[in-house]
Order: structure tokens, then sequence, then C-alpha cells
């Protein structure tokens, strides 16, 4: 029995895509452009990996240090992503960058309904940064491929807006700038947590592996 991935079979796929057209094609059911296909690569390269202090970094390397299996501390590190950290702010921007574009709303109204009703706008701010370097590489990137398109206005004007109505730069961070692109990749709403979830994955397979060759946690010195 032939297994089928929406209209094809799988050993065709085998043959004819890489891995990110893969991605795209189980979840969209069509191929991508060569456009759309670099920038949905790009948006999975620049969510790899943000460091050992990320929360998803954290729990997978505690779960390793403790002696859990591979796969048990790599669903430690994936259960991280919620609401504060990757899957749940690329879906809540990428939402709310498609309801302001389709209701012609301008990003003051934006910033200063989310202000009243001291609600955080997702994708913007980094503890770190105060630009952040993933969103200028992939909006760049977006440009050159011609793929910057309202969604992308929108985002970068709610981040000038931000900084003129709370007087603080909150800047558009990677899962904003992600999200600003998902519309434009053809991606629906629904399957934007996926992105920062299958690239982080690869990212956290690097740190689990790293914390099995150290001594368990209980028998450090420090």
């Amino acid at each position: 029995m032939e297994h089928m991935i929406h209209d094809h079979r799988l050993l065709d796929l085998v043959e004819r895509l890489n891995f990110t057209q893969a991605i795209y094609y189980t979840w969209t059911g069509k191929f991508p452009t060569q456009e759309v296909e670099a920038l949905f690569n790009a948006c999975l390269v620049s969510l790899i990996d943000h460091g050992p202090d990320t929360l998803s970094a954290k729990s997978a390397r505690v779960a390793a240090s403790g002696g859990a299996e591979t796969h048990a501390a790599l669903a430690a590190g994936l259960l991280a992503a919620g609401k504060h950290h990757g899957s749940a702010p690329l879906q809540q921007a990428t939402a709310l960058f498609r309801k302001a574009v389709a209701n012609k709303q301008s990003a003051a109204d934006v910033v200063a309904q989310s202000l009243a009703n001291n609600v955080r706008l997702p994708g913007f701010g980094h503890k770190v940064y105060t630009t952040d370097p993933r969103t200028v590489a992939l909006l760049a990137k977006a440009e050159k491929l011609k793929l910057a398109d309202d969604h992308v206005r929108m985002a970068l004007a709610i981040e000038a807006e931000l900084e003129k109505q709370k007087g603080k730069k909150l800047c558009l961070n990677v899962d904003g700038a992600i999200a600003a692109l998902v519309p434009a990749m053809g991606l629906s709403t629904e399957v934007a947590p996926g992105i920062f979830l299958v690239a982080r994955a690869v990212g956290l397979m690097m740190h689990i592996n790293q914390e099995q060759g150290e001594k368990p946690a209980s028998q450090r010195k420090v």
C-alpha cells in the first residue's frame, strides 16, 4: 500500500523535495515557489538556536542532566514553548497583523487600544536587543525576494508607534518578524507555531547532546 501525503506518493517526494520544501508541502498541500522556499528556509534557520539560557534550551538541558532519554529531553524543551516563548507569540502576532491589515486599522489605533487595555502586543520587545538582528536579516531577505507585503509594513509601523506612544523602544523581535512574513509565505496562522517548534527541535538536539556528554548535574561541583 502506497503512503500518500496530500496528492503525492511519499516515495516520489523523497526524490523530489528537500526538507524545507517537504515541510511546506506537508503543511499547505502546495509546492513553494523558489522565493517562498528561500524565505521559509531563512525563517527556520533563524530560530534553530538562541543560546543555552532560553527557556526551551534550559528545560531540555535540565531533563538531559537528570538522565532523561533523548526523546524525553527533547519533549521537555518543546514543552517550554508557550505563551512567553516562541510558539504562542508567533501565532498571536500572526493573528494580530492579519486582523489589523484585513480591518484596515492604523498602527496608532492598534497600539492605543493595547495600551488602554493593558495588553502586551506579541512579537515586540526583547530582553537583550533594542534592534533584533534576526529581524533585520529576515526583512531584508523578504524585500530582496519581493515578499515584504502590507503585514510587514504594519509590523514596522506598530514598532514605531510603540516607541512613540510608550516613549520606549520595543523592537520587532524575530517572532514578530516571522509572523509578519507568514501571510506572504502562504502559511496559515494555525501552523505558525510549527515554524518555531520544528526549527528549535534541531537546536535542542545540540544542547541535549552536549549535556549528555557532561556529568549529571547532581555530580557536578558547580
